[in-house]
């Protein structure tokens, strides 16, 4: 019985491990889908104008930025968890 236990802790602790590795790729996809958004957004409007930025501007910029955090974050847990485990 405590071998049947230990055996399915291990697959258990395997399945948890795959499902953080998807989590993080997952988000740092996403991540990567909305900077590039971001940026295609940031491309189409060129003459920024640094003294009165339109509201589109702004938001463009919000979004890159958050999408950098996200995938800084995303990929530092990941990286925390991978090195936690070994």
């Amino acid at each position: 019985m405590r071998e049947k236990l230990e055996e399915n802790k291990k697959i258990v602790d395997n399945f948890r491990s795959r499902i953080d590795s998807f989590q993080a790729i997952t988000f740092t996809v996403l991540g990567i889908i909305v900077a590039a958004l971001a940026f295609v957004g940031v491309s189409k409007f060129t003459d920024l104008s640094w003294a009165d930025p339109s509201n589109w501007q702004i938001a463009t910029w919000v979004v890159m930025l958050s999408a950098i955090v996200i995938m800084a974050v995303v990929l530092a847990i990941a990286s925390i968890k991978a090195l936690w485990r070994k």
